[in-house]
């Protein structure tokens, strides 16, 4: 297990943010409340928690709650995204800790995108870390961190079967254990698809192409699956959008297959980079991040916008 001394980002860096965050939050140095004591979004997607999550650095992921509503987690990108750590907060004492890199996380290794099992025992991101202790930082991988009764373990890579080829940076898992994903492989669409795998017998089976009504000649990346797999958000750059990258949702039918990919409007994308959506662990909040050429935060909206959008039949 890890324990004892932190694991710490870049000592400017963390400086700057730590910085940073305290002159923000000076006149009201203590955060209380369900997701940070910020107030709550309705059908218009608004920032989440400026100048307590948003920073002087990229954001690289939205929030992500555990299922317990006591730790919240996100990443943010330095050196022109060469580098990035995992930041949390948790709930004490009815009062929220201050921002500070997770301990299993490294800016080195640019460990990006964090995502919780159903149950928050594990918990999954993307990292260039390298599989040996003595080798060099390499390709972006999924790895999964376990927590124990003293806290999390040593993190470990998944089997090749998932980290086969370029592997985009957001995973999701519904309730099942099925794991969602981006990747960019020899039988793909495109430049990055999305695929799925069973969690069978204590592994993740071949992974599965969602096919053409999902996936495109674009980039499909970036997927959010619902605990129960009836819906599914991800991030395309397919042309008819908004802007660079937008947010579409689906629908999965009672035979399996999936309906048409919907564009999610102007209320959450817009000409600028909309990727990664997350939903809130209770379903009620959707989360994600909208980026143009010098920021990138982290916004929500409510969850009902994706029932609106459902098809009637």
């Amino acid at each position: 297990m890890i324990g004892g001394k932190k694991n710490v980002i870049g000592f400017l860096a963390f400086f700057v943010f730590l910085a940073f965050t305290l002159f923000t939050l000076a006149d009201e140095p203590v955060i209380k409340g369900k997701y940070l004591g910020q107030r709550r979004p309705g059908a218009k997607a608004e920032r989440f928690a400026e100048g307590i999550v948003s920073s002087l650095f990229e954001v690289h992921s939205p929030v992500v709650f555990s299922p317990d509503g006591k730790e919240v987690y996100w990443s943010l990108l330095f050196k022109k995204g060469t580098r990035g750590v995992i930041l949390f907060m948790k709930l004490e004492d009815d009062k929220w800790t201050l921002p500070e890199n997770a301990p299993f996380s490294s800016e080195e290794n640019r460990d990006v995108n964090p995502a919780f099992s159903y149950d928050g025992k594990k918990l999954y991101f993307a990292s260039r870390r390298p599989l040996k202790k003595e080798g060099r930082p390499g390709e972006s991988l999924i790895w999964v961190v376990e927590r124990g009764e003293t806290g999390w373990a040593e993190p470990q890579p998944l089997d090749t079967i998932i980290n086969e080829g370029a592997v985009g940076d957001q995973v999701s898992l519904s309730k099942d254990g099925t794991l969602y994903f981006g990747s960019r492989r020899v039988e793909g669409k495109g430049g990055l698809d999305i695929y799925r795998s069973k969690w069978e017998n204590d592994q993740f089976t071949k992974p599965e192409n969602l096919g053409e009504s999902i996936n495109t000649e674009y980039l499909d990346f970036g997927p959010y699956i619902s605990s129960d797999q009836g819906y599914l958000v991800f991030t395309s750059d397919r042309p008819g959008g908004l802007g660079a990258t937008d947010l579409y949702v689906v629908f999965q039918k009672k035979d399996g297959t999936w309906t048409t990919p919907i564009n999610m409007g102007e209320k959450i994308n817009s000409k600028d980079i909309e990727a990664f959506p997350v939903v809130s662990p209770d379903g009620k909040y959707l989360f994600f991040i909208r980026e143009d050429d010098e920021t990138s935060h982290v916004y929500w909206v409510s969850a009902l916008v994706i029932s609106m959008l459902k098809p009637k039949s």
